[in-house]
């Protein structure tokens, strides 16, 4: 029996038409949030546990039912770091959601060795559910001094949620 395209395409769409994508925030901006990217390795130069972070809700498109938005990160810090270097953010930056489900991650670091400090930056990105993600991509360095190649390669895991533990 010969089947066409269209009856094969039709039922996989409807199937897609009432699947419920994750929802990106259902508190209003503003809101504050916390959450964490783990494990972060930056090359040979350091790797860390996690990066802690805290910070709010700036824009929520909901362009699709409750998906889309972005949240900044006001405040944030790398924990349980080995091999030598420090890492330390600079801030603002932000992680964005959009309807679809994908992640977008803005990172933008230092990282200090005893040779000196270099200023890493680049975007991670992803796709994940309610309040988790897994992203990466390469971040380039920006300046020279701690010894560090001129492009790292990251992939770890982020999470948020509201102070409470909720759904953000």
């Amino acid at each position: 029996m010969k089947r066409s395209l269209t009856a094969v395409a039709i039922p996989v769409a409807a199937a897609l038409a009432v699947a419920s994508p994750a929802s990106a925030f259902t508190h209003e901006v503003g809101a504050t949030g916390v959450g964490n990217l783990s494990p972060m390795a930056f090359g040979g130069l350091a790797n860390c546990a996690s990066m802690s972070f805290r910070g709010h809700i700036t824009s929520n498109f909901r362009t699709f039912g409750d998906l889309g938005g972005t949240f900044r990160l006001d405040s944030a810090s790398f924990e349980g770091c080995t091999g030598g270097a420090r890492v330390s953010p600079n801030l603002p930056v932000s992680f964005s959601v959009d309807p679809a489900g994908g992640y977008s991650v803005g990172l933008d670091v230092n990282v200090s060795t005893a040779s000196g400090t270099c200023r890493y930056s680049g975007s991670l990105l992803g796709s994940g559910g309610v309040s988790r993600a897994n992203v990466g991509g390469d971040i380039y360095r920006l300046s020279a001094g701690c010894g560090g190649p001129d492009q790292l390669r990251l992939r770890t895991n982020l999470s948020y949620t509201d102070p409470d533990g909720g759904t953000l």
